[in-house]
């Protein structure tokens, strides 16, 4: 009888033990899912402004670790007072040592996301006098005609010829894993004048001309120019699996990675671009919730964590929703695409914009 005993208080004391580990695990895991990590929070503001500007946070965090340490020590009191003070030993060194990997974590990745003001306005500034190019620009072809959303050699070298220094560039995949730069697959046209409708091999790609006669583009392509021209800043526009496409276009950039600005378009995507190193991000909102108070929460969130460089709103949505109002209120600048017309563009100047995505590379249409 008291070995069946003993063996059922040794059975709930490992049940406790696996209860509150579950626990603490699942508070990890809680803490990443916040909007705002704490640990960011009190090394970027200090433990003053800390204590004061996450107080509810903190105190729901500490109210919920304690419930589970008292919930697991309660329980393993049932397995007598020998058991009870070895687990709660074994489980008091699990949460430190859980607590410590997590705060080491933190540290770590806090070494990436550490803010650069004078970085984030330097992108600014550049976003700023030069405007957002939209797939590199119109570009004329031989017989007159003018093709938008070509992402091409000759676009790019257009519009260093004009002086624009700001690019948005859509980046997709080959099937053999090299990134090329294309709006669409069926934007190619093979010397057969066959256009692909979906994806294709490097080869493949690179006997093909963008729209019948420019230059396809690459990844490689970029980085040579951006080594050539230390003005030129690239917007990101990842027609793939984002993270996939930010982690293949790292390759290629090394240690030019300031220069490039990552176009995320949902909040949670702003952790995958900075764990990959990019510090520069926009928040484009044109795929995201119709709901404008959801998305204004989300907004003032994304803002918190660390500077952005701007959001991006469809110009619709800036002269009809409060989202220009509200990035303005979080002192974050306002985009809007695609804007063409000097008249609408004035407009927008009028409400807040700061500058537009555009495909003309000279003056804007009136």
């Amino acid at each position: 009888m008291t070995d069946r005993k003993n063996r059922w208080k040794r059975v709930l004391a490992f049940a406790a033990a696996a209860v509150l580990l579950a626990l603490v695990l699942y508070l990890l895991l809680a803490f990443y899912k916040t909007p705002y990590s704490l640990t960011h929070s009190f090394l970027r503001n200090g433990w003053r402004s800390f204590l004061k500007k996450e107080k509810k946070k903190l105190a729901v965090s500490l109210a919920a670790a304690a419930a589970a340490a008292a919930a697991g020590l309660l329980l393993t009191m049932a397995a007598g007072r020998e058991k009870s003070g070895k687990v709660s030993r074994i489980l008091i060194l699990t949460a430190l040592l859980a607590s410590g990997c997590c705060f080491g974590y933190e540290m770590i990745r806090y070494r990436s996301f550490r803010d650069d003001p004078a970085l984030t306005e330097r992108v600014r500034s550049a976003i700023e006098q030069n405007d957002i190019l939209h797939a590199a620009g119109r570009i004329e072809g031989a017989d007159g005609t003018v093709y938008d959303y070509t992402d091409s050699k000759e676009a790019l070298a257009n519009c260093l010829k004009n002086g624009k220094k700001v690019l948005e560039i859509d980046f997709k995949d080959t099937t053999d894993g090299v990134l090329i730069c294309a709006h669409r697959w069926n934007m190619l046209t093979d010397p057969e004048g066959n256009s692909p409708e979906e994806a294709i091999s490097f080869d493949e790609a690179m006997k093909c001309k963008v729209a019948g006669q420019f230059t396809l583009m690459t990844a490689a392509d970029v980085a040579e120019q951006m080594k050539a021209d230390e003005d030129l800043y690239i917007i990101t526009d990842m027609k793939m699996s984002f993270g996939q496409g930010l982690r293949m276009l790292r390759e290629y950039v090394k240690g030019m990675q300031d220069r490039v600005i990552v176009q995320i378009y949902s909040a949670s995507a702003y952790d995958t671009a900075r764990d990959l190193g990019y510090r520069n991000v926009i928040f484009t909102l044109f795929r995201q919730t119709k709901d404008d108070e959801k998305l204004m929460r989300q907004m003032r969130a994304l803002s918190e964590r660390a500077p952005l460089v701007g959001f991006t709103i469809e110009e619709e949505r800036v002269r009809t929703t409060q989202l220009a109002q509200t990035a303005l209120e979080l002192g974050v600048p306002v985009y809007s695409h695609t804007v063409n017309s000097k008249t609408l563009a004035d407009t927008l100047r009028e409400i807040g914009v700061t500058a537009f995505y555009t495909d003309c590379v000279g003056e804007m249409d009136p």
